[in-house]
């Protein structure tokens, strides 16, 4: 989880619906207060593009198509390089540190976002999630922003598109609560008017230099072509390609830390100056090493203490994720009203308890824990850490050049601008 001052714009209010037209603070509140996601039976296709522009830079785009059609590309924002490919079925992934690409076959991909602002120091953030699973079915894609977004010097008007649409568009100064500056961040949200099922038509916001979202379409045809893996060119391209079986959920766990530890090492093969480089890597190292144990975990998801102590540090958007998923039969007003009752948070702890003690897989009741789950990923994360360690970053960075540069040809990426 990335954590930035991000203040998007947003008065919420009740109100009644009119003929007449919206104002910027009804159409906002009608447009957020549903997530845009691949679970929405009224919403069957969209595309969506995000970038965090911290070290180590990543830029993603995601289109989905009903019922269960994705497409995952996740790129090095600096230089376009694919770290990451997900479509037909098929996933490439660019493994830095052995210096070759892991062809995955029956795996797909899907993005999350998430966005929280406040003006409390530390606690505004955003998550960008890269979903990975062997059932296309149970891949969940979606974009979740607050219900609630705190605003200062908010400016924004209301334009009739026709057609019973408007478009918002705006900025919102904030100061950065991590270095005292003003920013402006524009955005723009197109959206029904009355409200329908789907939340709104196009979003875009940007809070450069931090991060970027745009949501390019809802509901308009996706071309084809857009879910198609490069397959023969990436096979002819002269790579050096090891293909990897994924046929448990202890693969994917293996898979999700390799990825981590490689994009780690592409943050430090950024640094020029090779000492610097490697006290980067030093301090990654040092992170991964540092995850909780196994027998950590389990004191904190097996004490109801140590439950309700994480519940009472959930962000908001987990909570709403947590209505829908388990109380959807409440409105946010009521599940608000719950959460303000202690015998009920005992309740849901000991509810998220017994969840991590089931089988991930629900269709078949068996196999791998959620609990078991978090234990193999912290496992794997101490294990690629300490492969870190031993790390040649000069002749690594010569092999990264080349390697890279063959990428880009094969996902015909070579001549994309790196932003």
């Amino acid at each position: 989880m990335h954590r930035f001052g991000i203040m998007l714009a947003g008065f919420w209010a009740v109100v009644a619906i009119a003929e007449t037209p919206p104002t910027v603070d009804q159409l906002i509140d009608a447009a957020f207060q549903t997530p845009l996601t691949t679970t929405n039976p009224v919403i069957t296709s969209y595309e969506v593009e995000s970038e965090c522009a911290g070290l180590p830079g990543l830029r993603a785009s995601f289109w989905y198509t009903a019922p269960h059609r994705t497409a995952l590309w996740v790129l090095d924002s600096k230089d376009g390089t694919p770290i990451l490919a997900a479509a037909d079925g098929m996933v490439a992934m660019y493994d830095t540190i052995a210096s070759n690409v892991l062809l995955i076959t029956n795996m797909y991909g899907a993005l999350n976002f998430s966005a929280h602002s406040s003006h409390k120091l530390g606690k505004s953030s955003v998550c960008v999630g890269y979903n990975l699973q062997g059932d296309p079915t149970t891949l969940n894609g979606q974009i979740l922003l607050s219900r609630t977004m705190e605003s200062t010097n908010f400016v924004a008007e209301v334009r009739p598109l026709g057609v019973g649409r408007y478009e918002v568009r705006g900025t919102v100064s904030r100061t950065n609560s991590m270095n005292g500056q003003t920013m402006k961040w524009p955005f723009s949200v197109v959206a029904d008017w009355p409200p329908r099922e789907i939340p709104y038509r196009s979003l875009e916001f940007r809070g450069e230099p931090l991060l970027m979202l745009t949501v390019k379409s809802v509901n308009e045809a996706i071309p084809a072509s857009a879910f198609q893996f490069p397959l023969q060119a990436l096979l002819t391209s002269g790579l050096p390609i090891r293909r990897l079986a994924i046929d448990d959920t202890n693969g994917i766990c293996q898979i999700s830390s390799l990825l981590t530890a490689n994009l780690c090492v592409r943050r430090a093969l950024r640094i020029e100056d090779p000492e610097k480089a490697r006290e980067s890597l030093r301090k990654i190292c040092k992170d991964f090493s540092g995850k909780d144990t196994g027998s950590q975990i389990d004191r904190l998801f097996k004490d109801p203490a140590g439950v309700e102590k994480m519940l009472a540090e959930m962000s908001p958007e987990n909570w709403e994720s947590t209505r829908i998923k388990l109380f959807p039969d409440l409105s946010p007003q009521e599940f608000d009203e719950r959460r303000k009752d202690p015998a009920f948070l005992k309740e849901l702890a000991a509810k998220f308890a017994t969840g991590m003690s089931k089988p991930i897989d629900e269709k078949t009741g068996q196999g791998t824990t959620a609990l078991d789950f978090i234990k193999v990923m912290t496992a794997s994360f101490a294990e690629e850490g300490r492969k870190l360690d031993q790390l040649d970053l000069v002749a690594l960075q010569a092999r990264d050049r080349k390697i890279a540069s063959q990428l880009r040809q094969a996902f015909q990426l070579e001549t994309s601008p790196a932003r």
